[in-house]
């Protein structure tokens, strides 16, 4: 039911990467009106255009190389921070989340007003289950950034995470004002709503406007199992299965799918809810003390 979070991959964004990365790149040279000449390239700067990959013509280990070399003898701090920012979302996009959890922390030393990196080291932690270290990253991040919805989206899911539904849906609702096609969001507080059993129509709505913005499947299916949760608690269990159902084509190893199907099944009478539920025991062997917990037994 949680939002998973995943560094760099949100459609919204802070500023701070263009701030350095206008910072870091040398301005355009005015071309003369007559016989214009290319201007040559430094090794330096063939190193800043790699390690951000503007144009995502290189591989990561390019990036990498590029990155470790700008960090080892650039002399102006934010523009080392950039690049450890940088060379850290590389390795958390490989999954490799202590060395982006080095990187990040590389990034802020050098340049302690770093929003962002505050923000991707506490999806780091999140990925890595620590989430008071996910919190106070993402606290740290809200603060320099108050209108980043990205930040409070992130927020919002650590007290999620935490059992704090007030203090997550009212991040979840600072995130939407500030971006209100921010699919993350709208799924967190139909999530929420959903597990409050507050609003339910509201809740519905929210994941209907969340899967109107065409997310990705990893999403999509985290949005039909909420919106799920929604229909179960609304007692309108033909919708809910439906959403189960498409949740579980997505991702057949979903235990928060599997068990509210059966739950939402054996409602019904229909008695093969027992082995969904079964099924999702083994994958997760508290799943049902987690739905309990939303009122769900």
């Amino acid at each position: 039911m949680t939002p998973a979070r995943q560094a760099g991959r949100s459609a919204v964004r802070m500023t701070l990467a263009a701030a350095c990365f206008a910072a870091m790149v040398p301005a355009a040279q005015a071309q003369p009106k007559a016989q214009p000449k290319a201007q040559p390239q430094t090794q330096q700067s063939l190193n800043q255009i790699t390690c951000l990959n503007p144009e995502q013509k290189f591989t990561p280990e390019q990036q990498i190389r590029a990155c470790t070399a700008i960090a080892q003898t650039e002399k102006i701090p934010r523009n080392a921070a950039l690049a450890y920012f940088t060379r850290g979302n590389v390795h958390a996009r490989a999954g490799e989340v202590d060395r982006a959890i080095e990187d990040y922390t590389q990034a802020i030393r050098r340049y302690p007003k770093y929003a962002e990196a505050f923000n991707n080291r506490g999806n780091a932690y999140g990925r890595k289950g620590d989430t008071d270290r996910a919190l106070a990253d993402h606290n740290e991040a809200v603060k320099l950034a108050p209108k980043s919805p990205l930040a409070l989206k992130n927020r919002g899911t650590d007290f999620q995470n935490k059992g704090r539904y007030d203090d997550a849906l009212k991040d979840y609702d600072g995130a939407i004002k500030l971006a209100p096609k921010f699919a993350e969001s709208l799924n967190g507080r139909c999530s929420v709503r959903a597990i409050l059993g507050r609003q339910l129509l509201a809740a519905v709505k929210d994941c209907d406007d969340a899967l109107a913005l065409n997310p990705d499947d990893v999403l999509r299916a985290r949005i039909f199992d909420n919106r799920a949760l929604a229909y179960t608690k609304l007692g309108d269990f033909y919708p809910a299965l439906t959403d189960y159902n498409a949740a579980l084509e997505i991702n057949p190893r979903s235990a928060s799918a599997l068990y509210g199907r059966g739950y939402v099944k054996l409602k019904k009478g229909d008695a093969s809810g027992e082995a969904d539920i079964a099924a999702a025991r083994a994958l997760q062997p508290a799943i049902a003390d987690e739905y309990a917990k939303f009122g769900v037994k």
